[in-house]
């Protein structure tokens, strides 16, 4: 494989290829092929709570407003993700792909933050747009009538969209990585402390508590009603999802991090190695130069004595 197409290649979270459907301000837009899965059962469950809430509609309608809704959720998503590396890429960290897959959206940063700061406003951004995005949608279907049908279709589904933009803010705002709320966490920590480390590990703590309370939601959900169901499914995949991504956090993050740095400190000191010995070599050369014209000075000297008529 070519270098060009080796860098064309966008990996999904899972390891996988994703397929590449287009490119915005250089990031790459990538779809998983869990994608495909999510998409099939949001429409299924968006179809089936349409046509549930408004019996009048035909099978066809709920089906066309469920499709649009749920590609306006994944819009959704998608805005969120680039919030984050619009960011990132004005602070000089390049994202360089954008995936959607089965639990949502993960923007790939080329390497981690080096300050708090950085860390903190790259994480505020995806919420912060999805905050926006619900004011939005939730005031457009206040204002849109409710007849005719379109204007009903329509206002029902900024009201989807905006109530699920505000249930996105919510769940990120959870103080656990890698959800957003665990980054801006993990900033203050880091802030405070002064350790990459100590505070990537707190917040994947965090992360870990907050998958093992939505396993067991999902556990009891599946169990409650006195024999097993799929109604836990979703809480418990998710669960184990972030419990991964916070255990490999906890323990690979801080070891990427400290060999960036140690990389750093001696690539900063050969360059401060090196400069010295230029400077060293320029000021002996000088120095050098310096004798040599004072020889030069000295010889020329002697000679015009030599040249000189003897004193009567």
């Amino acid at each position: 494989m070519s270098q060009r197409s080796r860098f064309n290649v966008v990996r999904g979270p899972f390891g996988g290829k994703a397929l590449v459907v287009g490119e915005i301000s250089g990031i790459k837009i990538g779809l998983d092929r869990t994608w495909v899965i999510v998409l099939a059962l949001v429409v299924y469950s968006l179809r089936a709570n349409f046509l549930a809430e408004h019996p009048d509609w035909s099978g066809g309608l709920a089906l066309g407003s469920a499709l649009t809704t749920s590609l306006l959720f994944f819009t959704s998503i998608l805005l969120h993700e680039l919030g984050h590396s619009l960011v990132s890429n004005a602070l000089g960290l390049p994202v360089r792909s954008i995936t959607l897959f089965i639990f949502g959206g993960v923007a790939a940063l080329s390497r981690e933050p080096d300050r708090p700061r950085d860390e903190f406003l790259i994480a505020i951004a995806g919420p912060a747009v999805s905050a926006v995005l619900a004011v939005l949608f939730t005031a457009a279907a206040g204002f849109i009538p409710g007849d005719p049908l379109a204007f009903q279709v329509l206002g029902v589904i900024c009201a989807w969209i905006g109530t699920i933009n505000f249930i996105l803010v919510v769940f990120n705002a959870i103080p656990g990585f890698p959800l957003d709320g665990g980054r801006v966490f993990r900033s203050f920590i880091w802030a405070v402390s002064g350790s990459y480390t100590a505070a990537t590990r707190v917040a994947s703590v965090g992360g870990g508590l907050f998958a093992a309370l939505l396993i067991s939601v999902g556990l009891y959900g599946s169990f409650a009603g006195g024999r097993p169901s799929l109604n836990g499914l979703w809480p418990i995949l998710l669960g184990l999802f972030l419990l991964r991504t916070a255990v490999v956090s906890y323990i690979m993050l801080p070891r990427m991090y400290e060999a960036r740095t140690l990389a750093r400190a001696k690539a900063q000191a050969l360059a401060r190695h090196r400069f010295e010995s230029a400077q060293r070599a320029a000021a002996a050369e000088a120095m050098a130069g310096a004798r040599g014209a004072e020889e030069i000075s000295r010889e020329e000297h002697l000679g015009e004595d030599g040249l000189r008529d003897p004193a009567v």
